[in-house]
């Protein structure tokens, strides 16, 4: 989600490919340094999504979230996870955007760029044996811009 990517080596701008991905970005530099150099590169922040790790038991099924798929369209961040989830799970998003609506989970922090939000365990988790369901969380962010280096 990183966008506006310009590069410096000693303060002189140089090319600087961006290799974009559904998930994530990558910025591209290629040089040759010698001795003492300073790489500079800047860009505007997008976001970057993580599912907290829940331990589990020798033995024990997997009940955790699965992120499926995400993307960043603008400034609406969707994730199709899924889950037998028998209570809330924590997804969490670092961005410097704020927050303007969510849908299919709830924010419960947000620290600087982190953002915590809770998804619902779903209705279909408390029947026995119950496979991962699949669902849609969305995240829209307001139009602020912040450059990162």
């Amino acid at each position: 989600g990183a966008g506006n990517v310009k590069a410096a080596l000693d303060g002189n701008s140089i090319p600087v490919a961006v290799r974009s991905f559904r998930q994530d970005s990558h910025a591209e530099v290629k040089i040759v340094a010698r001795g003492t150099a300073e790489l500079t590169i800047d860009f505007v922040a997008g976001v970057r999504a993580w599912v907290p790790f829940l331990p589990l038991r020798i033995g024990n099924s997997s009940r955790g979230l699965r992120a499926r798929s995400c993307e960043l369209d603008g400034h609406i961040f969707r994730a199709e996870l899924e889950g037998r989830l028998e209570e809330a799970a924590p997804f969490l998003l670092y961005t410097p955007w704020q927050i303007q609506r969510v849908s299919g989970g709830k924010i419960v922090s947000s620290k600087g760029n982190e953002k915590l939000f809770m998804v619902p365990a779903s209705p279909e988790s408390s029947q026995k044996n119950g496979g991962y369901k699949p669902w849609t969380f969305e995240v829209e962010f307001t139009q602020t811009s912040g450059t990162s280096h």
